[in-house]
């Protein structure tokens, strides 16, 4: 299994190879956001929640945020796996 720290690094690396910013989401506060947000050079936004592994859902306050940032039609997405990651780096570039 891998654990979340590595599955953030490959984020990074794919983010910076396909052109993406990749911004720790920290907002005091407020339990729960995202990891990740990332930006794309023309503008497009995703929220990142990162997990270990696919047997680990969003906690419910996590999945709130997700819920709430939807609800404001912003995108979402969780990753569990590297594979996660190289799909959506290839979906969205």
């Amino acid at each position: 299994m891998q654990i979340e720290n590595d599955i953030e690094k490959y984020l990074n690396q794919q983010a910076k190879k396909f052109g993406w910013l990749s911004l720790k989401f920290v907002s005091p506060g407020n339990a729960g956001v995202p990891d990740r947000i990332l930006i794309r050079e023309d503008g497009l936004l995703v929220f990142v929640e990162l997990k270990r592994s696919a047997e680990f859902n969003p906690r419910p306050l996590q999945q709130h945020w997700l819920d709430k940032l939807n609800q404001f039609r912003q995108r979402t997405a969780v990753l569990c796996t590297k594979l996660d990651v190289n799909h959506f780096f290839l979906n969205w570039s």
